[in-house]
């Protein structure tokens, strides 16, 4: 089921009209995908990050009116990562 809502949570953004500029596979989580673009506002960039550990899906969103990297909006989502590897890792069924 979580893979089924992780699908559906990227095919919602791959079809939202968003500008993005580049997405792959996010290494980080079991399972994930990033997008990175320009949003709505059409100033800065946008990175999302849409994952799977064990049996629970989540959605990072970042915003950066100055335009950070993909590899800066990255390196924040890996520190909560950290985070979120303690708490899901043990209160969430595989």
């Amino acid at each position: 089921m979580a893979q089924a809502d992780l699908r559906a949570w990227v095919e919602e953004i791959e079809s939202s009209g968003l500008a993005i500029e580049d997405s792959g596979s996010y290494p980080m989580v079991d399972e994930g995908h990033y997008f990175y673009g320009v949003p709505e506002s059409g100033e800065g960039n946008f990175y999302t990050v849409v994952a799977r550990k064990r049996s629970g899906i989540f959605m990072v969103n970042l915003i950066s009116e100055d335009g950070a990297s993909v590899a800066e909006f990255s390196h924040e989502v890996m520190k909560l990562e950290t985070r979120l590897d303690n708490d899901l890792g043990t209160m969430i069924p595989e």
